[in-house]
């Protein structure tokens, strides 16, 4: 049924031999359009993030664009599969379509985090900073993924000082969000202030 679909398109993506499984997984998806189960959303995003897993971007596409229905989880794997692929502008593309096309698909934190990656891959300041707006606006910026993703966009994009502004705000952390400083500050040379937070943390 449905539900041995999704699980058996999430086993072909936990072992080491990929190739294989990439064919097992077309043998799969080829399974589910000879059933008619091609139009269950649930489904057709797991094929979309299991294609995204193996690299296989035009694949995930094709069964991204030739979805009947899309949700918020649909949405994001395949902005996700884009960011993940070095595909940055179109994840930011994809984003913006999103938006402007869809009334029930209301982009969530995983949305957000991937579209702060593809603003730091860009190294995109201006976009990250509407990001940023529209993040504030819909309330995300109490979830830790989300603004450990901001601080290091801001870094990426060379804006240290927003991106420790953006930290010290932050009522809880965990440590991702304190990797996500102290990197900040080593990937641009500042390697005692980079001690001096790892000191803090540790504190």
């Amino acid at each position: 049924d449905r539900f041995t679909y999704t699980y058996v398109l999430k086993a072909c993506v936990t072992s080491e031999s990929l190739i294989s499984l990439l064919h097992s997984g077309k043998e799969v998806h080829a399974h589910i359009l000879r059933h008619g189960y091609e139009s269950l959303v649930h489904i057709t995003t797991t094929l979309v993030d299991m294609y995204a897993r193996f690299g296989s971007v035009s694949y995930a596409s094709y069964v991204f664009n030739e979805m009947p229905v899309r949700n918020v989880v649909s949405w994001s794997a395949m902005i996700a599969c884009y960011v993940k692929n070095g595909r940055a502008f179109e994840a930011l593309e994809l984003f913006r379509e999103m938006i402007l096309e869809t009334q029930d698909s209301i982009p969530n934190s995983v949305t957000m985090v991937s579209v702060l990656q593809a603003c730091a891959a860009l190294a995109a300041l201006e976009q990250g900073k509407l990001i940023h707006g529209y993040i504030l606006r819909r309330g995300l910026d109490s979830i830790l993924p989300v603004i450990s993703a901001l601080v290091t966009m801001y870094a990426r994009c060379g804006k240290l000082e927003l991106g420790q502004r953006v930290f010290d705000q932050m009522e809880k952390r965990d440590v991702v969000s304190w990797n996500s400083l102290i990197s900040s500050y080593g990937i641009h040379g500042c390697g005692k202030r980079a001690m001096k937070i790892f000191e803090e943390m540790r504190s």
